[in-house]
């Protein structure tokens, strides 16, 4: 009986010394893949891999600021800047409509960024670290759709 519990404890020991080896190869596996879908994302300087892939998506997205701000627009990274093209924004406008302050509804107006006071051009460069997320918005989504509508009534 001494000698099968001398051999079951050497087992065991055995069996615990290999689990660090384990351990450390999921780790590393783990890490290499974050580290291949965070390059995918564009994470290494490249263009972003993901944008418009799906096939309802319209090309154009929406950028949420750390500032609460959002825009619209085309996204391509470089380094620590995202470049939007085609800039839009929404504006809120004073209450209109009849009744109490409390009935009344906001006007929200899209704005295409480039006439502003200081003149911007239609380009914004932002450093990534001001990005809370993007989306990429659907070809049917109401934005896009007042972006579409802009656009061909400018070229009139």
């Amino acid at each position: 009986m001494a000698e099968i519990k001398a051999m079951e404890s050497h087992h065991s020991v055995g069996s615990s010394s290999k689990m660090p080896w384990i351990v450390l190869i999921v780790v590393i596996v783990i890490i290499a893949a974050v580290a291949f879908l965070f390059r995918g994302m564009g994470g290494s300087g490249g263009s972003m891999m993901s944008l418009g892939t799906d096939k309802n998506a319209s090309g154009l997205q929406a950028v949420f600021l750390t500032n609460g701000q959002v825009y619209f627009g085309k996204i391509n990274q470089s380094g620590d800047w995202i470049t939007l093209d085609d800039v839009f924004y929404l504006q809120v406008g004073p209450q209109q409509g009849a009744g109490t302050p409390q009935q009344q509804q906001p006007q929200i107006s899209l704005v295409e960024l480039g006439g502003e006071l200081h003149g911007p051009t239609k380009l914004m460069h932002i450093n990534k670290t001001q990005v809370l997320f993007w989306e990429d918005m659907k070809k049917d989504a109401k934005v896009v759709t007042a972006i579409n509508d802009y656009k061909k009534n400018q070229k009139k």
